[in-house]
């Protein structure tokens, strides 16, 4: 993984996404053996602002860090199934 993704642990990594120069969310990157790249990706939000005309995109509670991210609720992927959550920079699996 490239250096601006934060190391969570296990095999996990969030890539921070930006709109307008603010941080909106990110990516979580985690380990798929079946797939080829052996990785899927899972996108979150926690900044609902620029989705004016969609108020159902659902979105995550952060605690500001983005050293140390706490991210609520847990996060499953709907392709492999990979549950578990962010707690205070770290992976936590369910």
């Amino acid at each position: 993984m490239p250096r601006k993704h934060l190391d969570l642990g296990n095999g996990v990594f969030i890539g921070w996404t930006q709109a307008e120069g603010k941080r909106i969310g990110g990516i979580i990157t985690h380990p798929n053996p079946k797939n080829e790249s052996g990785e899927c990706w899972a996108s979150f939000w926690f900044d609902r602002s620029m989705f004016k005309d969609d108020d159902k995109r659902p979105v995550w509670e952060f605690n500001g860090d983005f050293e140390k991210p706490t991210l609520s609720p847990s996060f499953q992927c709907t392709d492999c199934g990979f549950h578990g959550y962010v707690r205070d920079g770290k992976w936590d699996p369910a």
